[in-house]
């Protein structure tokens, strides 16, 4: 039997673990520790924080080597949807947890009814929600290209890119997509046309074509040589 405890569970604890806590929270070096007991029968000390927000629900024993798949594409999916919804330390927390998006107690606890759900993953494709304000749960996800993935982020249907500048650059029109990014066809104000990045224009990147920054650095060069040329001659 478990022992009552004052420590207060959070909103993600998980309604289902399969830990039972039998001692008070105790402290080893700098962290505090839960003694608790797995339903396998296996009993270790456990991070507090990690019973309080729901990270640890299980032995080792039991978590990893029930299914055998801990080292495949469909288990590193699970376990990044999980933390990009609740590990604030996330640099994408953000967009998903911090927006409110869950992964559903089904899929949150178990490994196994995700796969059930969703089958194993296939190269080339991407778990996507339906609805980007809807959380990860069955009736809301499935399986697509990153083609499709990208058309429907944000919901962001439209593609108001060609016609806009970006430093130098004149984007003329989207010509394909590549790894999940979207490329267009660009020209300079010299005239030099090129494939660029729709991110790296976003970020500023790239504002003009080699041509023209080594044009740049050259005028640069020159000018900084004449103003060392003359602060010679005037001392």
């Amino acid at each position: 039997m478990g022992v009552e405890t004052t420590i207060k569970l959070n909103k993600f604890t998980p309604r289902t673990s399969q830990w039972t806590i039998i001692s008070e929270p105790f402290k080893k070096g700098l962290r505090r520790y839960l003694k608790c007991i797995c339903s396998c029968g296996q009993v270790r000390d456990v991070l507090e924080y990690s019973i309080k927000a729901g990270t640890s629900t299980r032995c080792m024993r039991c978590s990893v080597y029930r299914h055998g798949m801990s080292k495949t594409p469909t288990f590193r999916i699970w376990a990044g949807m999980k933390s990009r919804c609740y590990d604030s330390n996330s640099r994408i927390y953000k967009y998903y947890g911090g927006r409110g998006i869950k992964v559903c107690d089904r899929w949150r606890d178990s490994f196994m009814n995700f796969y059930n759900d969703m089958g194993l993953f296939k190269k080339g494709l991407q778990l996507d929600r339906i609805n980007n304000d809807g959380d990860y749960e069955p009736s809301n996800c499935r399986w697509v290209t990153p083609l499709e993935n990208n058309s429907a982020y944000k919901g962001d249907l439209k593609d108001d890119m060609p016609g806009k500048t970006f430093g130098k650059w004149k984007v003329l029109k989207r010509v394909q997509f590549k790894k999940g990014h979207r490329y267009y066809i660009c020209m300079c104000n010299c005239g030099t046309i090129l494939i660029v990045c729709g991110g790296d224009l976003r970020r500023g990147s790239t504002t003009q074509c080699i041509r023209c920054k080594h044009r740049e650095h050259s005028i640069k060069h020159k000018d900084w040589h004449k103003r060392k040329r003359l602060a010679q001659e005037n001392v």
